[in-house]
């Protein structure tokens, strides 16, 4: 695995990243699963609050794996203060983290269950000078955590962060993103968890302060298709045969490099015509539909292979038969 190339396969994966990254083999790795039942009451720990200036929010951004919403950070502007933390601690970002269903996309785990999605709210220590400084430092980073579930009474603060993912749907993408408060995503309830864990990514510097907050806010199932695909798992789509047919061709957009060996699953997937205009309005789709009674001579349905003039297309057949300490706040 190459520095820098990580990713959630099954050859990049978190198990494979000490491999580039060693502090994440670390003691106090996070993400981790709660179980509120085993859980401390810490009855020394206060409340939190935050204090965030709404001027001081300025881009929104897609850095190919999430949306982050960028703030000034330069001074004490929008911090957040009390409950496990000493001094206060300065707004940098926010990010989300979703999953390819409604039913998984949280990277902490609560009893057994995962939320839709986890957004996330980064802090750091200005005491360490600035936020590089601040990864090096046990207590250099604060994140408040939210978990978003799936309900009938969405929040609608939500709505904006959603919309404005349209306007940065590829890596790189960046937009203004002026004038927002992101305590309005708070729920209700400031009832929390917190433990001494680490970024939930590569390099994985074990400097956070995690504060979970026990309450979720909801999101529509519509918001949750208009958020990017984060940990997607592309095999979900495939057929049950893996059956298919082989040659080697090329890209069928110019410049329509001769270098592609292609792996044509004979089994189609269903997709209703609602889901066709949906994807149609993002990109180009493009169905070929084979009929193996109408195929020609020269690719004759069978094990092994014919041969065509210009390539060679074969057919396969698929044989049949933690140690970290939790507290409540």
């Amino acid at each position: 695995m190459a520095q820098s190339v990580w990713g959630y396969d099954s050859d990049n994966g978190p198990e494979r990243w000490h491999e580039n990254y060693p502090l994440a083999k670390g003691d106090k790795q996070s993400p981790i699963e709660i179980n509120s039942k085993e859980v401390q009451h810490d009855p020394s720990l206060s409340s939190w609050h935050a204090s965030y200036d709404p001027g001081a929010a300025k881009t929104i951004l897609n850095n190919g794996r999430t949306c982050r919403v960028v703030f000034d950070d330069t001074f004490d502007r929008s911090v957040l203060r009390g409950g496990p933390l000493t001094g206060a601690y300065r707004l940098r970002q926010l990010h989300l983290h979703w999953g390819s269903s409604d039913e998984h996309g949280s990277e902490h785990v609560i009893d057994g269950v995962k939320y839709a999605a986890e957004l996330h709210m980064v802090h750091w220590n200005p005491k360490h000078g600035n936020f590089a400084g601040a990864l090096k430092q046990p207590d250099g980073v604060a994140v408040v955590g939210i978990f978003l579930k799936v309900g009938n009474t969405p929040k609608p603060e939500m709505k904006r962060i959603l919309e404005e993912i349209e306007n940065i749907k590829t890596k790189g993408k960046e937009a203004p993103f002026l004038h927002f408060d992101p305590s309005i995503l708070f729920p209700k309830s400031r009832d929390y968890w917190t433990y001494h864990g680490s970024f939930t990514t590569p390099p994985c510097e074990e400097c956070i302060t995690w504060i979970l907050l026990r309450e979720p806010i909801e999101v529509s199932s519509d918001q949750g298709k208009e958020a990017p695909f984060l940990h997607f798992d592309p095999s979900i789509l495939f057929p049950k045969s893996r059956d298919y047919w082989t040659y080697h061709g090329s890209f069928t957009t110019p410049p329509c490099e001769e270098c592609i060996t292609w792996i044509l699953l004979r089994e189609p997937i269903e997709v209703s015509s609602d889901q066709v205009n949906s994807s149609q309005s993002c990109c180009s789709v493009t169905f070929l539909a084979v009929d193996s009674e109408k195929l020609p001579s020269e690719w004759t349905v069978g094990m092994g292979c014919k041969t065509d003039p210009d390539n060679q297309v074969l057919l396969q057949e698929q044989e049949q038969g933690s140690d970290d300490e939790l507290f409540c706040g």
